[in-house]
């Protein structure tokens, strides 16, 4: 069985170098195999294509990507605002909601997610810290004290505020990345010095996470 992985040129914007250009599935390693079979409807249908690079599946907003993906540097303004970019923005209304909700988050960056995906944390963490014990009030503590709402104005702007630009170290400009189901914001060069201390490459990683992914047979 073999299938060929469609080009554009926002495809290529998007999707892994691993996979820009056409592969089949016998010539693929084991990481590059997971990213084929992600990045597709399951049954290695390609689904690029859209103005987004990808075709959703999702009923009258079929067309619009819902995952958050993409690299970009956008500026920060003097009152702490940035450009949200619209491909996120997008992807926020298809999960249903055009507004965010902004906390700090792990490794020293910000996170940013949509109304509705903040409604489904919360669901869990209440779901996984039912009784009050002294860890789950100290999470609670640290954790919701850095979550603040950060509503989109008509230009697509959110305002950050300063004490979670000081925690993670951004000044005049901020890193976002699109990252599934929400997106981080780094200081660039504490976002390089993060990998460069993780000291794995993404491709030893997806072959330690995805080792038992079994490929069809060919």
């Amino acid at each position: 069985m073999y299938f060929r992985l469609k080009r554009s040129s926002i495809g290529r914007r998007v999707v892994p170098n691993v996979l820009a250009n056409s592969h089949t599935c016998g010539e693929l390693s084991k990481p590059q195999y997971f990213f084929a079979f992600f990045l597709t409807d399951g049954d290695l249908n390609p689904i690029f294509g859209s103005p987004w690079g990808f075709r959703g599946i999702y009923g009258e907003n079929e067309g619009l990507v819902a995952s958050y993906t993409g690299r970009y540097t956008v500026s920060v303004d003097g009152k702490g605002r940035i450009a949200v970019p619209k491909r996120l923005r997008d992807a926020a209304s298809v999960r249903g909601s055009a507004h965010f909700v902004l906390n700090r988050g792990m490794d020293g960056c910000l996170e940013l997610y949509s109304e509705a995906d903040w409604k489904d944390v919360e669901e869990r963490l209440t779901a996984q810290h039912p009784i009050e014990a002294a860890d789950s009030r100290f999470f609670k503590r640290n954790f919701y004290s850095h979550v603040v709402p950060a509503p989109a104005d008509p230009q697509g702007r959110i305002v950050i505020p300063s004490f979670l630009l000081e925690s993670a170290g951004i000044e005049k400009e901020v890193l976002i990345l699109g990252i599934g189901d929400k997106v981080a914001l780094w200081n660039e060069a504490r976002y390089n010095a993060y990998l460069l201390k993780f000291g794995e490459t993404p491709e030893t990683v997806a072959e330690r996470l995805f080792s038992k992914i079994d490929r069809p047979d060919s």
